[in-house]
């Protein structure tokens, strides 16, 4: 009981990130609202909706490490999943082609286990991933994949750069976008 107790108390902490700001224009005209039990924010001046308690880089660190474990079991449910969003990724990829031909340079954030860049790499493209995962990117570089941590060191241009899934996890949003800027 008192174990239960302490963990509810460390995950109030740990959310208790409270936002007083917008995450993308950083302006402070925020309205706040609930969608069920969820307490939201909607900026006034770019129209942005986010949670009001957004968990800490720290907590999220230790939450993925801990939430995403690769094992041998696992690697066929991949496969499976793969499959399944082949057809998204041709669309994905469809869309891309019609503004940049193979073999333009594809850097896709928020990778996971490169399903996308697999994909892209069959269409012809160049890719190269960030995943902060360590369990994903072994995964990646196992089928071959170019997958580097973080845009640390990264200093290569690319002709588009994606985040399928991923904005919408990162807590600092506009640092995110200006580091996309440079490096299109």
């Amino acid at each position: 009981m008192v174990n239960n107790q302490l963990s509810r108390f460390v995950g109030i902490l740990m959310f208790n990130n409270v936002q007083n700001k917008c995450l993308i224009c950083e302006s402070v005209k925020l309205k706040e609202f609930n969608v069920g039990h969820t307490p939201l924010f909607e900026c006034l001046d770019c129209g942005i909706i986010f949670k009001k308690d957004f968990p800490t880089e720290e907590f999220l660190k230790e939450y993925y490490k801990d939430n995403y474990k690769l094992t041998d079991e696992d690697k066929t449910g991949f496969e499976r999943r793969r499959v399944f969003r082949i057809p998204e990724q041709a669309e994905l990829i469809s869309i891309i082609s019609k503004y940049q031909s193979p073999p333009a340079q594809i850097l896709d954030i928020g990778c996971h286990r490169g399903f996308f860049l697999d994909e892209a790499t069959r269409h012809g493209f160049d890719v190269t991933g960030i995943e902060p995962l360590d369990k994903a990117r072994i995964y990646c570089k196992s089928i071959g994949l170019n997958v580097i941590e973080s845009f640390s060191g990264l200093n290569s241009k690319f002709d588009v750069i994606t985040m399928w899934h991923s904005l919408e996890h990162n807590i600092k949003p506009l640092a995110a976008l200006k580091d996309i800027n440079n490096h299109l």
